[in-house]
């Protein structure tokens, strides 16, 4: 069954004598190198065609995910080279596993980390690239403790996807079996790799005009990816709406939303209630700051945001925190 609603206008735009509610600092500086307590970043480099003249750009390499935890180290993945690197507030490094990297006969991950997760009692879940046939768990330290496959990790069935959710909830994709969901150390059949929140529902968002934005709200869909049930709310967006996207739902059922508005050009990220209203907007990046590398936002599940802010010195860890 399908169900469309529309918030109300007025609802959901005026914040009622809103004052912004985040308030940013840095809380941690990483700076770009080879070394180890570095992170590696590459300018695109003309490669040579075989005629004459010809030729393309390689692409610009760089760290691909960040992740913080709640003692607040920070994690990066990078995919050339391939590493897995975790930093403390002090910018020390934590964790520092390479490629082909293996712990008690198990390989973590062949050439890069495709995707990886730390969940709230710091195991890290670390998804490869090529795909292997687990999902690997280890320790901060670098320990390997568990291989995960919900057909069992010699079973054969590669690994293609790596998601996570609220309260320590994972989706695995696996090689044409579907979608199965790792939940308190068991595996479901069925699951997405839309956000599922607290409340056991999958979240997504549409994004369809300049005008509007419609959230998508639905039960564990089948092996298939088809929702057995669905509810979507249209949301007006007030300006020019260029792109919008769900980043996390917190503890609290507040959704963030990354957004980007082509009038005047801006980027950020919005944050909307369980009733879909409009609560806050944080204007993080613009087009202006002609960052080096971008690098997505991670929203914490208590509801702070961080900020990858890659400039030409280094990685500035920025956290926005609600006061």
């Amino acid at each position: 069954m399908n169900k469309t609603t529309v918030k109300s206008l007025m609802a959901v735009l005026m914040l009622t004598g809103a004052t912004w509610a985040y308030n940013e600092k840095e809380i941690t500086f990483i700076s770009w190198g080879d070394a180890d307590n570095q992170l590696h970043i590459s300018d695109p480099v003309f490669v040579e065609g075989d005629e004459p003249g010809a030729g393309s750009l390689s692409p610009w390499g760089g760290p691909t995910q960040g992740f913080v935890d709640a003692e607040e180290r920070i994690y990066f993945s990078c995919y050339d080279p391939g590493y897995f690197k975790a930093f403390d507030r002090a910018g020390n490094l934590v964790t520092y596993i390479r490629p082909d990297s293996s712990d008690n006969g198990a390989t973590i991950f062949i050439e890069s980390v495709n995707a990886f997760y730390v969940d709230s009692l710091f195991r890290v879940y670390i998804e490869s690239f090529p795909q292997m046939k687990y999902i690997t768990v280890l320790t901060l330290d670098g320990r390997v403790i568990d291989r995960l496959n919900p057909f069992g990790p010699d079973s054969g069935v590669n690994i293609d996807g790596l998601d996570y959710h609220s309260l320590d909830v994972l989706t695995f994709d696996c090689w044409y079996r579907g979608y199965y969901t790792y939940i308190g150390g068991q595996f479901e059949e069925g699951g997405g790799f839309s956000w599922r929140a607290g409340d056991g529902f999958y979240y997504f968002i549409n994004y369809f005009d300049s005008t509007s934005m419609t959230f998508i709200k639905y039960l564990n869909p089948n092996l298939r990816g088809s929702p057995e049930w669905r509810d979507s709310t249209i949301v007006p967006y007030d300006g020019n709406l260029k792109s919008a996207g769900l980043l996390a739902v917190d503890d609290s059922m507040n959704f963030y939303v990354r957004f980007v508005d082509q009038e005047p050009l801006r980027d950020g990220i919005q944050v909307y209630n369980d009733e879909y209203e409009l609560i806050d907007e944080i204007i993080m990046a613009t087009y202006e700051n002609k960052y080096r590398w971008y690098m997505k936002n991670f929203v914490r599940r208590d509801g702070n945001i961080y900020e990858f802010r890659c400039l030409d010195d280094g990685v500035h860890v920025i956290k926005w925190t609600k006061e």
